[in-house]
């Protein structure tokens, strides 16, 4: 199964558009960022960016805050919402590079329906369901195809677990593993989560390393799936 694409390090690929903006006003650069931000992460229905304390001849900024509703990045399931706030940035225009931001936080927060239909074109699966409950708890509820499950083709299985920060992972502790209301015992149970962990890892993330990034919080609100990463990133490059 792909990964879980929680990528809070992207937002930071729309810094690199700060190379152009110059001395011109802080609105042209939030404008500048929000259209890098249509190539950096993926198309969304909205971005909103907005600096405090911008500096362009400098290169620092106090604060940069970021907002993607209905986020579609490629290869990863559409995030229903997405904030970052990043805070003491520090970058290289002229190289493309973010040379420090000391506080990073990213909400990513997913629905239970994109999160099955990713899983569903993996093509690993088919007819995933997926729910969540609180205060951490998943459901997928799939077709398999995975070696050695004990299962005849097309047989129907329900996995339950827990979602947890481990570092910069996301894992998902499966508890139990049912099928026509029978479980299937431990090892099947080892099996899937063999195949699904971890469910994203931001130690490299499209090759960049976000080993002061971890996953501070995973929890269910309202019926969707939000996860908080938080951190400090430096000598980030762009290109």
């Amino acid at each position: 199964m792909p990964t879980l694409p929680f990528r809070p390090a992207l937002l930071l690929l729309a810094l690199a558009a700060l190379g152009g903006a110059g001395c011109s006003p802080t609105s042209i650069a939030e404008e500048r960022v929000e259209e890098a931000l249509q190539g950096a992460i993926g198309p969304a229905d909205r971005y909103e960016v907005s600096f405090e304390g911008l500096d362009a001849g400098d290169g620092t900024a106090d604060r940069v805050t970021i907002v993607g509703e209905r986020v579609r990045p490629a290869q990863a399931p559409a995030l229903d919402r997405l904030d970052a706030v990043l805070e003491g940035v520090r970058f290289d225009r002229g190289e493309s590079r973010l040379e420090r931001a000391e506080r990073v936080r990213a909400d990513v927060r997913v629905r239970p329906s994109d999160l099955a239909a990713y899983v569903e074109a993996s093509g690993r699966v088919r007819e995933a369901t997926a729910e969540v409950r609180a205060p951490d708890v998943l459901v997928l509820r799939l077709q398999p195809d995975i070696a050695g499950l004990p299962l005849p083709s097309g047989a129907d299985i329900e996995v339950t677990g827990t979602v947890r920060g481990d570092g910069p992972r996301l894992r998902f502790d499966v508890a139990e593993v049912r099928a026509a209301g029978l479980g299937l015992g431990g090892r099947v149970a080892d099996l899937v989560g063999a195949e699904v962990n971890p469910l994203f890892d931001l130690s490299d993330v499209g090759g960049i390393d976000l080993g002061g990034v971890e996953v501070s919080d995973v929890r269910v609100e309202d019926g969707v799936l939000v996860v908080t990463a938080e951190g400090s990133l430096a000598g980030v490059s762009f290109e």
